[in-house]
């Protein structure tokens, strides 16, 4: 029984350490740039086959590392939301960007074995990003309620003007984290957390989905022809459900 249990707890370390060494390569050197070879030497792992083994493919990994920070994010964004669901019933735009960004955000607390899952996200949602788009939509579910939400504060936009603001966002909000955990230092546990700098994020995000729209752009959305921002990720089965799209960006692409 000791024995199995020990063999268990092997297998569920290697797991691990090869999840954390691909977030940290795919972050740093991206998806064609980085051998499965490297990982497994980064992992500590000497088996040619550790990810598919572990994992079944290469793939498999990827949605690895996605089950491993959005599970615990999207419960995150739960709690926000329960929180502002317990309050007076009406939800101002700035109070949902803040259930948005923050969960993202948290990720640049100081973590041992560094930050990358940020960057990871700002690699994937401009790279291979399809094959995963399905399950990052069911580990995120907390976004259909939110997006709901933010939907009924932009009544005032048309509704492909704020599709588009919307994948805007979801652009923005990525790049502008990663950027910061990119310039994160690597000093300890005692690394300032940049509060400003995501704090002023989510004011900019909250001013520009909110913003009138000009009459040159209001006409330009009649035309079908015209193009446009648009979620890199979606769904097919929310395609005919207003801003539920950007449940997959926020990835956040939230």
């Amino acid at each position: 029984m000791a024995r199995a249990k020990a063999a268990s707890s092997k297998k569920i370390d290697a797991r691990l350490a090869l999840i954390l060494a691909a977030e940290r390569h795919f972050a740093l050197h991206g998806f064609e740039g980085t051998p499965l070879s490297v990982i497994h030497n980064a992992a500590g792992q000497k088996n040619a086959s550790a990810t598919h083994y572990h994992f079944g493919s290469r793939n498999g990994l990827i949605e690895a590392i996605l089950e491993y920070r959005m599970a615990p994010l999207n419960e995150r964004r739960a709690e926000r939301m329960v929180e502002l669901d317990g309050l007076s019933g009406t939800h101002d735009l700035r109070s949902l960007m803040v259930a948005w960004i923050m969960p993202l955000a948290e990720e640049l607390q100081y973590r041992p074995e560094g930050n990358h899952y940020l960057r990871f996200l700002d690699r994937l949602r401009r790279g291979p990003s399809k094959p995963f788009a399905e399950r990052i939509m069911s580990l995120q579910s907390e976004y259909r309620h939110l997006l709901d939400l933010i939907d009924q504060q932009l009544s005032h936009v048309p509704p492909r003007i704020r599709q588009s603001r919307l994948g805007i966002a979801a652009e923005q909000i990525v790049s502008a984290l990663a950027a910061l955990e990119a310039d994160l230092p690597t000093s300890g546990p005692d690394h300032p957390y940049p509060a400003l700098a995501i704090n002023s994020l989510i004011d900019y995000i909250t001013g520009g989905l909110g913003a009138g729209c000009h009459p040159e752009t209001e006409a330009l959305a009649l035309h079908p022809s015209q193009i446009d921002f648009h979620f890199r990720i979606s769904n097919e089965t929310h395609e005919d459900s207003g801003s539920q799209n950007a449940a997959a960006t926020g990835m956040d692409r939230s």
